[in-house]
């Protein structure tokens, strides 16, 4: 593959101890060093995770973005991408201020400055897109579905159940029915599709656990392998709700009209991100017990995590955290 590229040389290759869901690598081919990245495939997991990555970033740098890895070269048959090795340190809470958000702004725009043209369009649907708000309901929905048909294994996966069932399912009937009023009162159709136009090219997964900070102080962004078509509310949400890293909620306004500013009926955008929000807190509850279901764990052990338990006991943790933070706003 590295010979395919052009790259001259000996190849030494070694394990980078950071991937969550792939498997990835420094690839040193002579005095060249770049990113290798072997993705992860599931039958229950039908979405291709390489060419998703690999053809968003060829767009990125094809506008002239220089913020995303520079892609090198693609191999299909045995799920590998190659890229530009970015050298930076992963950011801290205490790293994303005025200027991070300044920063992501900036890429999502010029993400989204060429949007219309045949490059773009060609491009596929992000991970759960979702283009009406009866599809992001559903979205939950399914998601909470699947965590409440889970086995009970140990105490660990008994403990998690219980949360579902007793604390998780009870609070999205809630927030489903507060939505669905509120639908009803504004006379909004949940079943309306987002016209093209009202559309974005979304990161996805967008957040500053997937950036690095470079010497000069510019964030370069990472990890697009859910990226694509989504509704711009959708991002938002996502952005902030990502516990890894997260966006302090003063932040919000400045972002939310930031990403409304680039359609024409910014006070829609505004609103089905505010609407939206409290179902994308519990989603992300759902999303931290990824860990409790068969293709999160396939995930992990690819990925090479070792404790799978210990795993399951923070993220488990984390979803606690998130949801005592939707029960306090009610």
């Amino acid at each position: 593959m590295a010979q395919k590229a052009g790259l001259q040389g000996a190849f030494n290759l070694r394990p980078v101890p950071c991937g969550g869901n792939n498997r990835v690598f420094e690839l040193h081919a002579g005095p060249e060093k770049l990113f290798l990245k072997s993705y992860f495939r599931h039958i229950k997991d039908t979405r291709d995770r390489l060419d998703a990555e690999f053809g968003f970033i060829s767009f990125a740098w094809q506008q002239g973005i220089r913020l995303t890895p520079k892609p090198i070269a693609i191999d299909r048959d045995h799920h590998l991408g190659l890229y530009e090795f970015i050298e930076g340190d992963h950011l801290k809470p205490d790293d994303v201020n005025k200027d991070a958000i300044h920063q992501a702004i900036k890429f999502y725009r010029a993400l989204n400055r060429n949007k219309n043209n045949s490059l773009a369009l060609v491009l596929p649907h992000a991970s759960e897109a979702c283009f009406s708000i009866k599809a992001h309901v559903l979205l939950v929905d399914q998601r909470l579905k699947r965590l409440q048909k889970m086995n009970i294994d140990d105490a660990i996966t008994k403990a998690a159940l219980k949360f579902i069932h007793k604390e998780l399912t009870p609070m999205w009937k809630k927030i489903k029915t507060t939505l669905l009023r509120r639908l009803s009162a504004k006379r909004l159709n949940k079943k309306q599709p987002l016209a093209l136009a009202e559309r974005c090219l979304s990161p996805s997964d967008f957040g500053f656990h997937n950036a690095l900070c470079q010497d000069s102080g510019e964030l370069r962004f990472i990890d697009f392998e859910y990226a694509g078509w989504d509704d711009p509310a959708k991002l938002v949400c996502d952005f902030f709700c990502q516990p890894a890293v997260p966006v302090p909620f003063k932040f919000f306004s400045t972002f939310q009209t930031a990403i409304a500013s680039q359609f024409t009926e910014q006070k829609r955008v505004i609103d089905r991100i505010n609407l939206l929000f409290p179902l994308y807190q519990l989603k992300w509850c759902c999303i931290l017990l990824n860990e409790f279901l068969p293709g999160g764990k396939a995930r992990r052990v690819f990925a090479g995590e070792q404790n799978h338990t210990i795993a399951q006991q923070k993220q488990l943790e984390k979803a606690h955290t998130l949801f005592l933070k939707i029960r306090t706003k009610e």
